[in-house]
C-alpha cells in the first residue's frame, strides 16, 4: 500500500515468570483514519540469542533468577552488559522497522504502548532489588523501540493501554463499528489476534488519526 498513510501499532514484553521476554507485537495499518487496512502482523525480536541473559539484561547483570547459576558480575561489567544490550536491542528494533518500510512503504506514525510509568534510580541501586529490575525491563524493551524510531525520524507518541479507552473515542464510528473494524482485521490474518494484536492495531489506528489531526 505505498503511498497511503502508514501507521506502526507496539506492544512490548518484558520476560516475568515463565514469559518469555524481549520481544514486541506490532501491527501496520495503512490509512485513511476513516478506512484503515491492516497491512501486516508480526512479531519483533528485541534480544540476541547469542548473548546470554540479553532478554532480561537487569536480571543477567544483577545475576537475580533466572540466571542465578551464572558468574556475577561486578558493577563495571554489570554497566558495559546493559549498554551492550541497550544498542543491540536499539539495533534489532531498527532493522525491523527497515524491514516494514521496505515492504509497506516510508512509516508516518509510530504508537508505542506502555503499563504504567514508574521513575527509576541509578542503575546501582536498580541491580540490588528483584521488583526494579522488573521495571527497568518493561521500559527497557519500550525505549529500544521508541528510540529506533526517533533515529529514523518517524513520529512516534507513547500511549499509555489504561489511555486507551478514553483515546479510542477520537477514532471514526462507534465502540460497536471500531469493535467490528478489529474483528476483522483478526480474520484477515488469522491467529495469534488476541489482547497483544488488537491493542497494537488500536494503537496504530491512533497514529492515523494523529497523522489526520496534524495534516
Amino acid at each position: 500500500m505505498k503511498g497511503s498513510a502508514i501507521s506502526v501499532g507496539v506492544r512490548t514484553h518484558s520476560g516475568h515468570g515463565s514469559e518469555e521476554g524481549g520481544w514486541a507485537a506490532y501491527v501496520v495499518l495503512g490509512g485513511p483514519v476513516s478506512e484503515p487496512r491492516l497491512l501486516f502482523r508480526g512479531r519483533m525480536q528485541l534480544w540476541d540469542s547469542r548473548v546470554e541473559g540479553s532478554n532480561q539484561p537487569f536480571h543477567r547483570a544483577g545475576v537475580m533468577f533466572p540466571f542465578h547459576r551464572c558468574e556475577p558480575m561486578d558493577f563495571k561489567t554489570a554497566e558495559a552488559f546493559v549498554k551492550r544490550c541497550r544498542k543491540s536491542s536499539r539495533d534489532m528494533a531498527g532493522r525491523a522497522l527497515n524491514d516494514i518500510a521496505s515492504a509497506h512503504g516510508a512509516l508516518n506514525a509510530y504508537c508505542v504502548l506502555t503499563g504504567p510509568e514508574r521513575a527509576l534510580p541509578p542503575l546501582r541501586e536498580i541491580l540490588t532489588s528483584h521488583g526494579l529490575m522488573h521495571a527497568a525491563e518493561r521500559a527497557f524493551f519500550r525505549d529500544a523501540v521508541r528510540d529506533a524510531a526517533a533515529q529514523r525520524k518517524i513520529a512516534t507518541e507513547i500511549v499509555r493501554e489504561n489511555d486507551l479507552p478514553a483515546l479510542e473515542k477520537r477514532l471514526p464510528g462507534t465502540e460497536a463499528t471500531r469493535r467490528d473494524t478489529l474483528k476483522v482485521f483478526g480474520k484477515q490474518v488469522g491467529s495469534p489476534w488476541a489482547q497483544d494484536e488488537k491493542f497494537a492495531a488500536t494503537a496504530a489506528w491512533l497514529g492515523l488519526d494523529l497523522l489526520n489531526v496534524k495534516e
